[in-house]
């Protein structure tokens, strides 16, 4: 009976936070289902590893899937970052700051995960992959210059890096196809790598000072 009750009051209490969470899941399942009917794809190949699928070693795209765990990471130490300061007044800039580079994150997050300017605009929808680059570009650009006076005020330094490392990347990408070898690629990858773990420090170094003194200022 306590039981009972207990749940009883749980649901009456976290029936927002359930809706917030399970509704993604939804829709994710309906899109599978969408996709199994639309291209007729197994609907093993669509909720499976993709490493199970096609029978590859678990080692392939082993430095893809670290930097995609490093920017889920990245994004939500921001967005809890932001949850936790964003209602305190002396802090409310470097809230909207930490939301905006979650939200930026996630974005470049998401193009990596599923190659959105190498497949899916480029293949699926017709849009060039350069128009892909210069709107994802455009976007990074608008945070940088939107809250320049933020960063300014922050070691910097590695957010630097990792916007050098994301340049020579994609300028790699354009003549991958003139030096398609092997070391090329480890260079590509790597800087790519190298400019996701900069990125993450900066905001997760940035992200920790913020809570470290609103603890510390007992507010």
């Amino acid at each position: 009976m306590m039981v009972a009750s207990a749940l009883r009051r749980q649901l009456r209490s976290l029936w927002p936070v359930m809706l917030l969470i399970y509704t993604p899941v939804v829709i994710t399942l309906g899109m599978v289902v969408a996709v199994r009917i639309g291209t007729g794809t197994a609907i093993a190949n669509l909720t499976r590893d993709p490493l199970q699928v096609v029978s590859a070693p678990f080692y392939i795209g082993i430095v893809s899937t670290a930097g995609a765990l490093i920017w889920s990471a990245t994004a939500a130490v921001c967005i809890f970052s932001y949850v936790v300061i964003r209602h305190r007044a002396a802090r409310r800039a470097h809230a909207r700051f930490l939301l905006a580079g979650g939200l930026v994150t996630v974005l470049l997050l998401l193009d990596d995960v599923f190659m959105f300017h190498e497949m899916v605009f480029p293949q699926h929808l017709g849009v060039p992959e350069k128009v892909v680059y210069a709107a994802t570009a455009g976007v990074v650009l608008w945070f940088l210059v939107a809250f320049r006076s933020t960063i300014l005020q922050t070691d910097f330094l590695l957010l630097a890096l990792a916007c050098a490392a994301f340049s020579f990347t994609v300028g790699a990408d354009f003549i991958e196809p003139i030096f398609p070898y092997p070391a090329f690629y480890l260079l590509e990858d790597g800087a790519k790598l190298f400019g996701i773990v900069s990125w993450a420090a900066y905001f997760i170094m940035f992200s920790y000072g913020n809570l470290a003194e609103d603890r510390s200022s007992g507010v």
